[in-house]
Formats: C-alpha cells, sequence, structure tokens
C-alpha cells in the first residue's frame, strides 16, 4: 500500500473545507494538509480564518480570482521546516527583468 504525502482540501466557492475532520479521518500523523484557500479568502471555519487550518495554504492570486494581481499567489505555513524550505525554493527562483515586467502590466491592462 502507498503512503499518501498530503492532503489538499478546497475551500471552493467562499466555503470553507472541515479541515479538521479531515485531520481526524487521516490516521497518520505524517500526512501534510495543503489548503487550496484562494477560493474564500476571508472566511473563517471553527473561528479560524482560511489559510491557517493545515500546516501550509496557499492562495492564487492570477486573474479571473476574487482578488487578483495578474500572477502570482501566497504561500502560508507556521511549520519552521516548511518555512526554511519555501525559502530556499524562492531564493533560485529567476527575478522579473523589464520585458517579463511589461509583459505583466499588459496583461493587466487588457
Amino acid at each position: 500500500m502507498k503512503r499518501v504525502l498530503a492532503v489538499v482540501p478546497t475551500h471552493l466557492f467562499g466555503y470553507p473545507a472541515d479541515v479538521a475532520r479531515l485531520r481526524k479521518l487521516n490516521r497518520d500523523p505524517g500526512v501534510t494538509i495543503v489548503e487550496d484557500a484562494a477560493q474564500a479568502m476571508g472566511e473563517t471555519r471553527e473561528e479560524r480564518k482560511v489559510g491557517t487550518l493545515g500546516d501550509v495554504s496557499f492562495f492564487s492570486l492570477g486573474r479571473g480570482k476574487a482578488f487578483s494581481v495578474v500572477e502570482g499567489g501566497v504561500v502560508l505555513t507556521d511549520r519552521d521546516d516548511f518555512a526554511e524550505g519555501l525559502n530556499r525554493f524562492v531564493s533560485r527562483l529567476p527575478r522579473y527583468g523589464l520585458l517579463p515586467l511589461l509583459n505583466v502590466i499588459f496583461k493587466a491592462a487588457a
């Protein structure tokens, strides 16, 4: 039997997923809960904000999202090991040059 590495609850149409129930159903404490929280930004479940219920969460901010910056996103975690890995990954990404930046500006204007 293969081991589950992560479960990705998706908060759709402003309705938060039941992350606490997923944790209870999961028998392996090593499974990571990754929230897809873009469609429920600002919502709460059990007095906690969506995006703070799992081990890590992301909010995509591309075109068509409720809150858009044309492209990009936000990643949240309160786990130091994840934060360190994310920082290492992001530090190796190429920086935007003038032409890609102009492309984003033109996409925003379209």
